[in-house]
């Protein structure tokens, strides 16, 4: 979820934040906010919870014709 990862740097959050929000260890945060590896629809909820965010704003934007 790069967004994410652009949201918490443009205000200065640390990945540690999110790491002991989540319970995760820093490979694994720094893994989830670089896209490699997936994020739980718990995890999601909670990040957006603590990040006083609407579930709807880290949503992808919509695909182009033809990026499919």
């Amino acid at each position: 979820m790069k967004k994410i990862k652009e949201y918490i740097k443009e205000r200065g959050i640390k990945q540690t934040f999110l790491q002991k929000i989540l319970g995760i260890s820093p490979s694994s945060c720094s893994a989830m906010l670089n896209g490699k590896r997936g994020i739980s629809v718990d995890e999601y909820f909670m990040i957006c919870n603590v990040l006083n965010v609407p579930l709807d704003y880290f949503k992808p934007e919509q695909l182009q014709i033809g990026e499919i």
